[in-house]
């Protein structure tokens, strides 16, 4: 599953990530939509909120989904 994050002001995407382990969450794609908001918009860290590379370094270390970036190269 892959998610594009956007920026909630501007709409601007930010970055894609994909799901790498759900472990023995049910509703995943719950749990990364909740904890993009929690990083982005209430910005519960000291980290720069925009910042995708940074959000799946904190989520990995705060939630049981797994994730990572994605780069697309479009030709």
């Amino acid at each position: 599953m892959y998610y594009q994050l956007t920026d909630s002001d501007s709409g601007e995407d930010l970055g894609i990530v994909k799901v790498t382990n759900v472990g023995e969450v049910a509703n995943f794609d719950e749990e990364v939509k909740e904890s993009w908001n929690e990083f982005h918009v209430l910005e519960e860290h000291d980290l720069d909120n925009c910042d995708v590379d940074e959000f799946v370094d904190w989520n990995n270390e705060n939630r049981v989904t797994q994730i990572e970036r994605v780069f697309l190269e479009i030709l």
